[in-house]
């Protein structure tokens, strides 16, 4: 858990470093885990358009599940980033097909297909480096998806939706007025939504 007064940027790091520090067994059947969490989510939300993420740095692996949902159906959307100061990121449409290439952050994307604005998503899957149990939610601190989903802060859909391993989660995270809270995390205990 954190210490009330610990630096964000310390807490990124350490939270991150738990996360990588997963042994490879115990991550696959909390992967799977937290898959079947987040198909059993999307079915009782009645989601048909998804956007999720690729896993980078010891982030759950969501690519079966997306296999899964590509093959039932489901309109997915994984994120492409423009770096620099004040960067854009945008959902892109996805398939298994869909070519993928390395960021500028090393993680991959998906190539010539479709950008979808957030507001037409119903369900968004959202990495992080920690959460805490009132929604606030720390990433890798350059904003990307606060930016992006500004817009639907004050809305029920998109449904913002963290991933993360239960030891991600701290007492405290101090939110700025930017910050885009979720509205629920999917652990591979389950879902936990959290209050308005």
């Amino acid at each position: 858990m954190s210490k009330p007064n610990e630096s964000k940027a310390l807490l990124r790091e350490r939270q991150r470093q738990l996360r990588r520090g997963i042994d490879a067994r115990q991550r696959e059947l909390l992967d799977h885990s937290i898959r079947r969490h987040l198909r059993q989510l999307i079915a009782a939300r009645e989601a048909r358009s998804v956007a999720a993420f690729w896993r980078f740095d010891g982030e759950p692996d969501l690519v079966p599940l997306l296999k899964q949902l590509a093959a039932d159906g489901i309109e997915l959307a994984l994120p492409v980033v423009t770096p620099g100061p004040g960067g854009t990121m945008t959902f892109h449409d996805w398939r298994p097909q869909t070519v993928m290439l390395q960021s500028a952050y090393g993680i991959l994307e998906p190539q010539g297909t479709k950008a979808r604005a957030a507001q037409e998503l119903d369900l968004v899957i959202m990495p992080l480096a920690a959460y805490d149990v009132r929604g606030n939610r720390l990433g890798m601190g350059a904003g990307y998806y606060d930016r992006c989903l500004a817009a639907s802060r004050n809305s029920a859909t998109p449904l913002r939706t963290g991933v993360a391993y239960s030891v991600q989660e701290v007492l405290h995270i101090d939110s700025d007025p930017w910050d885009v809270p979720l509205h629920g995390v999917v652990t591979e205990k389950g879902w936990l939504e959290f209050a308005a």
